[in-house]
């Protein structure tokens, strides 16, 4: 999800452990136990409670490594990552047994998902900065693809499908296309030869990739969340609550890449997702677009 309101609809209708009785844990790095009255007092569906929720923050290393923390993990069946900030994540989670249980669990089948920072650290590739740092702006990124707010870290978890993306969330709302776009050649330099993907979205939108490797889209309602501006949006903002999905492939050409140089990215491929739109993972994605960046110009990014 890409943060502001949880998509219900995405639970209501995708998550169908909530029928079962299933366990839930919400990991965070930070923040209250919210989500517990979420799933069960104010649970998706009426007819679907689940028969237990548990909140735990694990905001040191020591936690991390907690035999309690694995234990949880080991008897959830499905287990959310919480918005909080990806670098605390990073840096407490990662080569943890934290991390370690939450990969056996994505083995034998657990649901997983998260929202805002929750989301970003599902990517194959994660874009944290340091602890000391803010996130990086898009201006900031197509400026400098290497500036102290980008750091890329390898996966935090290993999630099928996913081993070649990298996340973005609030896209929209904070104006992060053209760094999602940065962020994608950033993570094409590290994944090569294999195809870079970067997978961005709206607050207020899901992105459900299920068991077949089919993602279902799913966005609330336009007057949910924050409301409309009246400037008019440019081209890839078109709609509301949308999500991105940007492919490197044989047409994209990543023509300058380097520290403190503006970066200049061509014919990136982009599939712009609605409401109710279904992606097939184990096929090439289908375009509706391409998207370029070239960091020398006022107007930096174009689409057609």
């Amino acid at each position: 999800m890409g943060g502001g309101h949880e998509v219900v609809e995405a639970f209501a209708s995708k998550a169908v452990l909530f029928g079962h009785g299933g366990d839930i844990l919400v990991l965070r790095e930070r923040g209250g136990f919210a989500y517990n009255s979420f799933f069960i007092d104010r649970r998706p569906h009426s007819s679907q409670r689940p028969n237990s929720v548990e909140t735990i923050i694990v905001d040191t290393r020591d936690k991390a490594n907690s035999a309690y923390v694995k234990w949880a993990i080991d008897h959830a069946e499905m287990i959310w990552l919480a918005g909080g900030r990806q670098s605390e994540s990073m840096h407490n989670w990662n080569d943890t047994k934290l991390s370690k249980a939450v990969d056996a669990a994505i083995a034998r089948g657990v649901v997983i998902g998260g929202t805002s920072s929750g989301m970003a650290i599902l990517g194959g590739v994660v874009c944290a900065p340091g602890l000391r740092y803010r996130g990086t702006t898009s201006a900031e990124a197509i400026a400098d693809p290497f500036n102290e707010r980008i750091r890329i870290h390898d996966a935090l978890f290993n999630i099928p499908r996913l081993e070649n993306a990298i996340l973005d969330m609030h896209v929209a709302q904070e104006d992060r296309i053209g760094r999602l776009i940065t962020f994608v050649a950033r993570a094409h330099e590290k994944t090569k030869p294999r195809r870079a993907m970067g997978i961005g979205l709206d607050e207020g939108t899901a992105l459900f990739i299920d068991e077949n490797g089919i993602g279902h889209f799913t966005a609330n309602p336009p007057s949910t969340g924050a409301p409309a501006t009246d400037a008019p949006p440019p081209p890839w903002y078109a709609a509301p609550r949308q999500g991105y999905i940007l492919i490197h492939d044989g047409e994209s050409r990543l023509a300058t890449l380097a520290n403190a140089k503006p970066l200049q990215y061509y014919n990136l491929g982009l599939r712009i997702l609605k409401e109710g739109d279904t992606v097939d993972f184990n096929q090439p994605v289908r375009l509706t677009h391409r998207i370029s960046v070239d960091g020398t110009k006022p107007e930096p990014i174009t689409m057609k």
